[in-house]
């Protein structure tokens, strides 16, 4: 989904497909990490909660949303 550096994903679980390129102006929450932290996110390498505590995963807006995404959620 991400074809340049910097880019965006937006994740609505209410829509198909549920991720798209590009932002969401009424977003419930935002998250920021480096692309390479997000692949790490993806695979499993890392979890949510270990990003997050080493300052790489920065939530803008509701933590609750950001927890229901089903990546953040418990891993390995």
């Amino acid at each position: 989904l991400l074809t340049e550096p910097n880019g965006a994903i937006a994740i609505d679980p209410t829509t198909i497909p549920v991720a798209q390129p590009g932002e969401m102006s009424n977003a419930d929450a935002t998250l920021t990490l480096p692309e390479v932290e997000l692949t790490r996110l993806l695979t499993r390498e890392k979890t949510a909660q270990e990003l997050y505590q080493r300052g790489l995963l920065r939530v803008d807006g509701s933590l609750d949303a950001a927890r229901r995404l089903w990546f953040l959620g418990a891993q390995r």
